[in-house]
């Protein structure tokens, strides 16, 4: 089950995207390009993916808050945006990707000694 409130949904489909648009633009396996090794795109598409997820999560969640008063008890209620990924805020999502994105390229750079 996957949990999330407003736009939060967009921190996990992001990556999603970023690697399929990876894989089909620059091809799986294509010679000459830096994606010649099909396990660099995964880090490369995360670092993408988590730039974009920072900025858009950064972008949504920083808009104003709305005050609004009950005209019978005078009780203050504040409305603010909420865009999570179980609970989360997406922004903060970012880190983990790029932490993801470090080890492949971690276990990328062992496997090859």
């Amino acid at each position: 089950m996957i949990i999330w409130r407003g736009w939060g949904i967009l921190a996990a489909l992001i990556p999603a995207a970023f690697f399929i648009l990876f894989a089909v633009v620059f091809g799986i396996g294509a010679k000459g390009t830096f994606l010649a090794n099909p396990t660099l795109m995964i880090p490369v598409s995360g670092v993408c993916s988590a730039a974009m997820v920072w900025w858009l999560g950064r972008k949504l969640n920083s808009a104003p808050t709305r005050e609004l008063v009950d005209p019978k008890t005078g009780q203050r209620v504040l409305l603010r945006n909420d865009h999570s990924l179980f609970w989360i805020p997406m922004q903060w999502w970012a880190i983990p990707i790029v932490l993801l994105a470090g080890v492949i390229v971690a276990g990328m750079v062992l496997d090859q000694h």
